[in-house]
């Protein structure tokens, strides 16, 4: 197993060699050369629960080229210490605490503030730029036995709905299963990157979805959404109360509705439907009723990031970021 560190807040150079362009081959033909036998790039975000990071390792039981794991810092030193050890001990002897040698290469990706859930998002897209998509999950979901066989065969064979969708909703609730989810590249490219302003988390799913639906991109939601593996459910704060700062934010409820309302004219997680395409097209359609945006649209708003106690700091601070990245690919 290849083990590479990444610091923090740099965008790596490779980034401009990804996200495949019309120029470039179709999407079936990125499918079948580049997915393979294998699932080409696991993320994961780790916060706190380091045990629960390492079950998910554990679970791994298929090969993986490439798996990402963004470390976001916990407001509790002691445990940010002991996820930090974990972290390491991998990066020194990986297939040792995993019990196995399905993954590749492993990168350790460490921020030295929390950035959020879709800030770990943009980071995993970015830190493996070439995938013809990413299977993102929370660090307290642990695959079931044939799962990511049956993810990668049903990505792979061509005969499949799943080829040609935007995302595949998995794991979690059933009226939105993102607590595992894949992404493809054609996501990226009709919708872009993850909105930050979603801090530290909760709503940026909603919006992600509320960006497919209106751009017609497909998505797949399991019926069953404790099929592919199993779910602890926000562990990262519904565990760590007496610890974690962050649990008091996060567990308010309403976390985020204040900004997806602002962006969408209405709060488009109650939109969401159990049946395709999954969310009703409710408020404006376009991002803050900008007519001539993007889907893409999006900015940081550091004001009310720092009003909630949040960092300055971002992975991409706006959609623009994004889209020059984006372009650097296009205009090869």
């Amino acid at each position: 197993m290849t083990v590479l560190s990444e610091q923090k807040l740099q965008v790596p150079t490779a980034v401009v060699q990804g996200f495949h362009s019309k120029k470039q081959e179709s999407a079936k033909s990125v499918y079948h050369s580049l997915s393979g036998y294998h699932i080409p790039t696991v993320g994961t975000m780790v916060l706190n629960r380091p045990d629960l990071l390492l079950s998910l390792l554990n679970s791994i039981d298929y090969p993986v080229s490439h798996f990402v794991i963004v470390h976001n810092l916990d407001s509790d030193d002691d445990t940010n210490k002991k996820t930090a050890e974990l972290l390491t001990n991998l990066e020194l002897k990986p297939s040792e605490l995993v019990g196995h040698h399905h993954i590749a290469k492993l990168t350790v990706v460490r921020h030295d503030q929390n950035l959020g859930f879709s800030a770990g998002v943009n980071r995993i897209l970015l830190s493996s730029p070439n995938s013809p998509y990413w299977l993102i999950v929370n660090n307290d979901v642990g695959f079931r036995s044939g799962s990511l066989r049956e993810i990668a065969s049903r990505l792979r064979d061509g005969v499949s709905k799943e080829e040609k969708i935007c995302a595949w909703a998995m794991v979690g609730e059933p009226i939105g299963p993102f607590s595992a989810f894949v992404l493809t590249q054609l996501a990226v490219q009709k919708v872009g990157f993850w909105d930050e302003n979603f801090w530290p988390v909760y709503g940026e799913d909603c919006d992600y979805e509320a960006r497919l639906v209106r751009a017609t991109c497909p998505m797949v939601f399991e019926k069953n959404t404790s099929r592919i593996a199993r779910h602890v459910g926000s562990a990262s704060w519904r565990t760590t109360r007496e610890t974690s700062s962050l649990s008091d934010l996060v567990g308010r409820g309403n976390n985020n509705f204040d900004y997806i309302e602002s962006k969408w004219g209405s709060n488009v997680c109650h939109a969401r439907r159990l049946s395709a395409p999954y969310m009703e097209t409710i408020g404006y359609g376009m991002p803050f009723n900008r007519v001539n945006a993007s889907l893409a649209y999006w900015k940081v708003d550091v004001e009310r990031r720092l009003s909630r106690g949040g960092p300055n700091s971002c992975v991409l601070c706006s959609s623009d970021e994004a889209s020059n990245i984006l372009h650097s690919r296009n205009s090869k």
